[in-house]
């Protein structure tokens, strides 16, 4: 089989390489954008709910705080933060993450420290490595 019988476009991949992630810089702002607005769903929830009862409603805001994140990312790849800042989630191959990563990439979110994770190591930051996922420009 001669080489130009070959199709380069079987060598072709749709994965992210570090040149498309999005910046440190991106991903903070990103992250203060969507926590004003988990406060604020959180505040609304309250208002209407009335958190101040306690008991069965204390689990409201982590109720809310899955379904902004896993749900959006899943859904749309985007929270409102990344729209705003135009990037978006991936997973390793560049498709849509599973709804498995995106419930991963939540958990993960709760680990102490992590959202200082994108400025140690390869700027990737851990809920994105532990669950399979990049933050790329959109």
């Amino acid at each position: 089989m001669s080489e130009e019988m070959l199709d380069e476009s079987v060598f072709e991949s749709n994965a992210p390489d570090s040149s498309n992630y999005a910046s440190a810089g991106q991903r903070f702002l990103t992250y203060l954008i969507d926590l004003v607005i988990y406060y604020v769903i959180i505040f609304v929830f309250g208002l209407i709910i009335g958190m101040t009862s306690g008991g069965i409603l204390a689990i409201v805001p982590l109720l809310a705080f899955f379904a902004y994140y896993a749900v959006m990312e899943h859904m749309l790849g985007q929270t409102v933060g990344k729209m705003i800042m135009k990037t978006r989630v991936v997973n390793v191959d560049g498709g849509q993450p599973s709804l498995g990563q995106t419930v991963i990439r939540t958990l993960c979110r709760m680990v102490p420290l992590e959202f200082i994770s994108v400025w140690i190591g390869d700027g990737v930051m851990w809920h994105d490595k532990w669950a399979s996922t990049r933050v790329i420009k959109d």
